[in-house]
């Protein structure tokens, strides 16, 4: 077996012990980092000294100081089910936990924890994934809020420019799938970062699916057993979130704005972010993926790097190695223009983004981009690209277990 070349510890979370991997790394992490760094208008810090700067009208005017409702409806970001009733990494209770958790963390694979029903989870080599997903990581009131610093200066930059701004944070497989953990895992489940943040800081304009994903998972899946991604289908359920949440914030703006009709949920083979270990996936389809009634809306997409056409297949998929690009759907829903910043997770909505927008310019977001790269990249601040895009949307999707990076500094 290849020796595996491990990711930089994360900056942001609070360390704990973690079991690293000797196994082989996945190619689609490879690959997101590659493309974190041939995308280096990524390097969106925010500028204080740059908000403002544009004479455009703001659609947001001041803002909310931390503690305050965000301005949102209280649908955008419902409460999921299953959520923790314990705190088993609190207190006392830690060293028994911890002691368990070192027990049977030392039974797993080096590369996966082994679930219910054939489903497998990363294990702490991945941004201490497993630890996140029981809330032994998880960040200190400090680093929560650092991350509300840091994405409260994204939402300022973009609405002193008139750009509304929106935080969907797409959740990990083992926060709409809890119940696919080992036994053993579901018994250790404490809060995580995510649910640290949204409740210290509901001044922030965040969507949060979750809740929907886990409705609609209940009949059709969202996620699969071997890869980390939410399904096409996940993908389709949470922009019909997203867009219930921005047709309620703004009606005239986002008036007829939806997923488009499907006559149903299908079924195509499996993803499989573990094949280099050797895991075989199973034989019969189990990535869902939406049924669309009539054919997606006619997009044209340029590479923003080469100037080039891209040629879209017939899903309109954007992958992330093919950012920066920008889309144009005269057809679409508004003619409004959003600026994305996603990481994979944006794979599976960039063909519902064409479908609501007229423009869609996408680039890869900041988060985890390793320092000793990010500093041989041109410095470019958010509110350059704001100024050279001028989105009237701008759109943060990032992975859930990037908040153990910590934000961009």
């Amino acid at each position: 077996m290849k020796e595996v070349h491990h990711e930089p510890q994360p900056h942001g979370i609070a360390q704990h012990p973690s079991r690293m991997a000797r196994g082989v790394q996945l190619i689609p992490l490879i690959i997101l980092v590659v493309c974190v760094v041939a995308a280096t208008v990524a390097g969106l810090v925010v500028d204080a000294r740059d908000d403002g700067a544009s004479g455009k009208p703001s659609k947001k005017e001041g803002g909310q100081a931390a503690g305050e409702a965000s301005g949102l409806p209280a649908s955008c970001a419902p409460a999921a089910a299953r959520r923790p009733t314990k705190e088993p990494w609190s207190g006392a209770a830690r060293k028994r936990s911890e002691r368990v958790f070192q027990a049977r963390i030392r039974g797993e694979q080096p590369s996966y924890v082994r679930g219910e029903h054939g489903w497998l989870y990363f294990t702490d080599w991945q941004i201490d994934d497993f630890s996140q997903a029981l809330g032994r990581a998880s960040a200190t009131k400090a680093q929560v809020r650092a991350w509300a610093d840091y994405l409260a200066g994204l939402e300022s930059a973009a609405s002193s420019r008139g750009s509304r701004f929106y935080i969907v944070i797409a959740p990990a497989k083992w926060d709409v799938y809890p119940q696919y953990l080992p036994e053993w895992a579901r018994k250790l489940r404490g809060t995580t970062t995510l649910d640290k943040l949204r409740k210290a800081h509901p001044e922030l304009p965040f969507i949060d699916p979750r809740a929907a994903l886990q409705e609609a998972g209940s009949e059709d899946p969202t996620y699969e057993p071997l890869d980390s991604h939410w399904t096409p289908y996940g993908g389709y359920v949470a922009w019909q979130a997203i867009t219930d949440c921005l047709r309620k914030d703004a009606p005239e703006e986002f008036r007829g704005a939806g997923v488009p009709a499907i006559r149903g949920v299908g079924a195509v083979k499996a993803s499989n972010e573990f094949e280099r270990v050797g895991i075989v996936p199973p034989s019969e389809p189990v990535r869902t993926v939406p049924e669309y009634a009539a054919p997606l809306v006619p997009t044209k997409a340029r590479s923003i790097a080469t100037g080039e056409r891209l040629e879209l297949g017939p899903d309109h998929v954007i992958d992330t190695t093919q950012t920066p690009v920008q889309l144009r759907s005269p057809g679409a829903q508004t003619q409004l223009h959003l600026l994305a910043l996603r990481d994979s997770t944006g794979n599976a909505l960039s063909p519902l983004w064409s479908e609501t927008f007229a423009t869609v310019t996408q680039y890869v977001h900041p988060v985890g981009c390793p320092p000793e790269t990010c500093a041989t990249l041109p410095s470019l601040r958010l509110g350059s690209l704001l100024d050279e895009v001028e989105p009237d949307v701008t759109l943060l999707v990032m992975t859930e277990r990037y908040l153990g990076y910590g934000p961009p500094t």
